[in-house]
C-alpha cells in the first residue's frame, strides 16, 4: 500500500507528485531501475508501506531487497542452505523483515512539502490523494523473471497485468488554501 499525491493548480496543471510510477509500472524509489539509472528523480516523499527483505552479505553488512535470497558482492556464487524451516519462520533465516505497516487501530500520517518554485500562482491548488494497494510490486517480476512465466508471457506483460490489478481503497480531493498549515491540511482531508 502507499499514496499518490497530485497536487494541481487552477489550470489543472500538477504542480507535485509523489507515488507516481516509472514507465516499469514500478514506484520511484531504491528499487526503480529508471531511478538506479538516473533517468527519473527518486521519489523522496514517497509515503510506502511495502515490507522489504533485509539479507546478509557474504562479506560485511546488511542490504535491502525484493527477493530475500542472500547476495554476495563476490564473484563466486554462495547460497547458505538453511538450517530451519523457512515456513516455520514466515521469512529465510538468512534475512529479516523491515516491516512498513500499521497496527490494528493504529495511524501514521504522511507530510508532504511543495517547493515555492513549482507553484504557478495560478490557485486555487488541490490536492488529490489515492491510498492504493496492489498484490506485488513490479521490480518482484524483474527478480523472479529468469524462472519463466506461463502462457508465453513476457516480464512485460506480467508487470502490465500486475499493474493493471492495482486499486485505490480510498480517494479524496481537497483544495489547498495558499495559507493552509499542517493542521488545516489534515482537517481538510478527514472531512
Amino acid at each position: 500500500m502507499w499514496l499518490h499525491v497530485v497536487v494541481a493548480d487552477a489550470n489543472g496543471e500538477t504542480v507535485f507528485e509523489s507515488g507516481d510510477f516509472d514507465p516499469n509500472f514500478d514506484l520511484r524509489n531504491l528499487h526503480s531501475e529508471f531511478v538506479h539509472d538516473g533517468v527519473l528523480p527518486l521519489d523522496e516523499q514517497l509515503f510506502n508501506l511495502q515490507s522489504k527483505f533485509i539479507t546478509r552479505n557474504f562479506r560485511g553488512g546488511d542490504r535491502e531487497q525484493i527477493v530475500s535470497v542472500n547476495y554476495s558482492q563476490d564473484a563466486l556464487p554462495f547460497v547458505r542452505p538453511a538450517t530451519r524451516s523457512s515456513v516455520l519462520l514466515g521469512r529465510p533465516p538468512g534475512a529479516r523483515k523491515h516491516r512498513k505497516s500499521i497496527e490494528p487501530l493504529g495511524a501514521l500520517w504522511a507530510k508532504y512539502s511543495v517547493d515555492k518554485d513549482m507553484l504557478t500562482g495560478a490557485g486555487p491548488y488541490t490536492a488529490t490523494i489515492e491510498l492504493k494497494a496492489g498484490m506485488a510490486p513490479a521490480n518482484l517480476i524483474r527478480d523472479i523473471q529468469e524462472v519463466g512465466f506461463d502462457f508465453n508471457m513476457s516480464p512485460l506483460d506480467v508487470v502490465k497485468g500486475v499493474g493493471k490489478g492495482y486499486i485505490t481503497l480510498y480517494e479524496t480531493t481537497i483544495e489547498l488554501g495558499v495559507t493552509d498549515d499542517a493542521e488545516t491540511v489534515a482537517q481538510k482531508a478527514m472531512e
